[in-house]
């Protein structure tokens, strides 16, 4: 796809005078390619292609990471080697709609005006990718600044980072020379990130017998309802854990269980979430209700989403809900749990763990620990509920004891659980070092369109006095820093809205400020 049909002709001259065009060119090049984590052979085959085609030295690890490096600009040899990190696999996530391969097909963008940030490119009903893919192309556009003096420079693009840090993980002693990292996975242009939560994922599965084991007669006439709620608003499982947002989980077991007090019922099925970053969009449950009953089943659950929209009301307006009714079948006894499991199951989902578990004490009004219940199902032969979480904190005594709190929650509810997975550090903020001073020079300059040669090191501080941050997310120098001991970060980032969700959405203005930035680093770096 050409860049001037995918932008518009006029976008790159009404944005900004001097649109960074190599960045969008290449940021179209990987929504071109399918990248989701775990399948990130094509991208990373593509981005070691590049940098061969390009004559730069191009080396890929055993995991598939891609390092492109530029040499040093006559007399520059003496400046100490820079690294520019990125990760090049996406979230995949999609309108539940919508039928779209990930796996085969490019991401299809379009641009919008956002009332509050103005031009913006989004997918079609999925998620775009900018996370972080504008992150690699401004690496690749870095690469091919010829008139920018720099000293040696080396572009590092990581693959299976959202489920892990897989490829960051997998990165030997030797293979990144620099001792000073830009990581380009920021959301928020309006803070330079000097750390983050570390986090673990688990699963905890329990098993239930059918109702037919406590010798339950299933007598009458019964109709399958098929209860689903859909199109939460969703998104990053950290950075837009605090925003209010409903879990689509939680909240169709909130409606079940206030529907159900009345009537007997028999579930057989439960099906929520998808992915451990992303706050669950939808939930669905087959129960069987008796035929008499129906009406009055429907016109509670109607009710009980009603509150609940209420209750979400300016945070999760889009929520939906919908009824299906089968009547071809009746319920077999080996194939449903009992009256009593059935209303109780809801009441346990009801009372799982989810959302802000702790406030920052080091950035005031930030999460410092929270929990994404991001996976629920209930399976039939045998029956087993199986519910899934995603922890982060930048405490790790935090992260230590809300094992123990899973633990006894499993123990107090008959879980059994499984091994720990997607386990990383926490990236230990630095307050002090070379690589963020000389990041707040360049960042204020940019932002004051001034000559970074000529803004001094106060004026920078001061400028960017309120905007260091530790994240409540999952960035490489997590890794990196246990790998490379030593090795100084800063976090910094074009601003995409609602990462993870299908109305993920990147701001085209704050790209160039962020492109900047990153030149005036290269630029003042000695």
């Amino acid at each position: 796809m050409s860049v001037d049909k995918w932008l518009g002709d006029s976008i790159t001259e009404s944005i900004h005078p001097d649109f960074p065009l190599n960045v969008w060119k290449e940021f179209a090049s990987f929504c071109a390619i399918p990248h989701g984590t775990f399948d990130c052979q094509r991208i990373s085959k593509a981005v070691a292609e590049w940098g061969k085609r390009h004559s730069f030295e191009t080396d890929v690890d055993e995991a598939g990471n891609v390092m492109i490096r530029k040499p040093a600009s006559k007399g520059k040899e003496h400046i100490p080697s820079l690294c520019f990190q990125a990760h090049i696999d996406m979230v995949c996530t999609k309108e539940s709609s919508l039928t779209f391969d990930f796996k085969t097909t490019g991401i299809q963008t379009r641009l919008v005006n956002d009332p509050q940030y103005g031009p913006s490119v989004m997918g079609t009903g999925t998620t775009l990718g900018a996370d972080d893919g504008i992150g690699a192309a401004a690496a690749l556009a870095l690469l091919l600044e010829n008139d920018l003096e720099h000293g040696p420079l080396e572009c590092l693009f990581t693959v299976d980072e959202e489920v892990g840090l897989v490829g960051a993980g997998k990165l030997q002693p030797g293979f990144v020379k620099s001792k000073f990292c830009v990581n380009l996975d920021a959301f928020d242009d309006k803070t330079i990130t000097i750390g983050c939560a570390g986090g673990f994922g688990r699963t905890l599965t329990r098993t239930y017998q059918p109702a037919s084991s406590s010798n339950t007669k299933i007598e009458g006439d019964f109709t399958k309802v098929t209860v689903r709620l859909f199109d939460c608003r969703s998104g990053h499982s950290g950075f837009d854990i605090g925003a209010g947002r409903a879990n689509g989980i939680l909240a169709l077991s909130t409606i079940m269980f206030t529907a159900t007090r009345n009537f007997t019922i028999y579930t057989s099925r439960i099906d929520g979430g998808t992915k451990l970053n992303v706050i669950p969009q939808e939930c669905e449950t087959d129960v069987w209700v008796a035929k008499k009953d129906v009406e009055a089943f429907e016109t509670k659950v109607q009710q009980a989403y009603q509150v609940l929209k209420a209750d979400f009301s300016g945070h999760d307006d889009e929520m939906k809900l919908e009824i299906k009714k089968d009547d071809s079948s009746q319920p077999n006894g080996d194939s449903v749990l009992n009256p009593m499991d059935s209303h109780q199951i809801f009441a346990l989902l009801m009372t799982t763990p989810h959302g802000v578990l702790r406030l920052s004490q080091i950035c005031p009004g930030k999460v410092e620990s929270s929990v994404n219940f991001y996976r629920c199902t209930l399976t039939a032969t045998p029956f087993v509920l199986s519910t899934s979480f995603k922890y982060r904190s930048s405490s790790q005594e935090q992260i230590e004891g809300f094992r123990t709190q899973l633990e006894s929650y499993a123990l107090v509810n008959g879980f059994v659980s499984s091994e720990f997975f997607s386990e990383y550090p926490a990236w230990i903020p630095v307050p002090q070092s070379k690589l963020l001073s000389v990041t707040k020079r360049a960042y204020a300059a940019a932002r004051l369109s001034t000559n970074v040669t000529t803004m001094s090191q106060e004026q920078g501080d001061q400028y960017c006095n309120d905007k260091i941050m530790v994240h409540h997310v999952g960035l490489e120098p997590c890794m990196m820093t246990k790998l490379y001991p030593g090795m100084e970060f800063v976090t910094l980032g074009a601003h995409i809205s609602n990462c993870h969700s299908p109305t993920e959405s990147l701001h085209i203005q704050s790209v160039r400020p962020f492109y900047n930035t990153l030149l005036n680093i290269i630029r003042i770096f000695e």
